[in-house]
């Protein structure tokens, strides 16, 4: 077992042994602790109803189907009360301010140039290019969970902020970058910096 799964078990034990005390800390603030264990910790409190429903309903008195449409029902519940725990982020930079971080701050957490987050900001990248480490490392300095970043990197791009168009035409949007396009694009960026992120 390595260091990770470890202090994953870890975790779980905690987040166990709290959830059955007489005032168990929201699911909510276990995610503003651990954001990098967002989607377990979620995982967890979903499947938990569903565990305490076979405890308490003997097996053989349900049909299958029932016992199916039990837990389809929970599963609905949590994703419900999931959504109003991980809303849909309306803009990285924006979330970022909220967290007390300007553009050139959240630029040098993560480990990339302000152009980038930029072109990720107004979503001109493809978001399957975009690499999961940058995603974890966006995640941990938003507070949000790595499916909120995804979830808006897959949503169509925008026009570039604060852009200007001297046309009266409805300016229209280029086509999407790859990451790696965009890196070497990157002039603020060291070719050192860069290194660290070429596969």
């Amino acid at each position: 077992m390595n260091t990770n799964e470890i202090e994953l078990d870890a975790l779980y034990i905690a987040w166990n042994e709290d959830k059955n005390t007489p005032h168990p800390k929201p699911l909510k603030e276990w995610i503003q602790a651990y954001p990098a264990q967002a989607q377990d910790l979620m995982a967890w409190a979903s499947a938990e109803p569903i565990f305490q429903v076979a405890e308490e309903r003997a097996v053989y008195a349900l049909s299958e189907d029932r016992i199916l449409a039990i837990g389809a029902e929970v599963l609905a519940a949590q994703r419900a009360k999931m959504e109003t725990v991980s809303p849909s982020l309306t803009s990285l930079v924006a979330t970022a301010k909220e967290k007390g971080l300007n553009v050139k701050t959240l630029a040098k957490r993560v480990g990339i140039g302000v152009t980038l987050i930029a072109k990720l900001q107004d979503r001109h990248l493809l978001a399957n290019t975009v690499p999961a480490l940058l995603i974890e490392r966006l995640s941990e300095a938003l507070e949000v969970t790595t499916d909120q970043i995804r979830t808006y990197l897959q949503q169509p791009p925008k026009l570039a902020t604060g852009a200007m168009y001297k046309s009266s035409d409805v300016p229209t949007i280029g086509a999407q970058q790859a990451f790696s396009e965009a890196l070497a694009e990157a002039m603020e960026m060291t070719a050192e910096e860069k290194a660290l992120w070429i596969p």
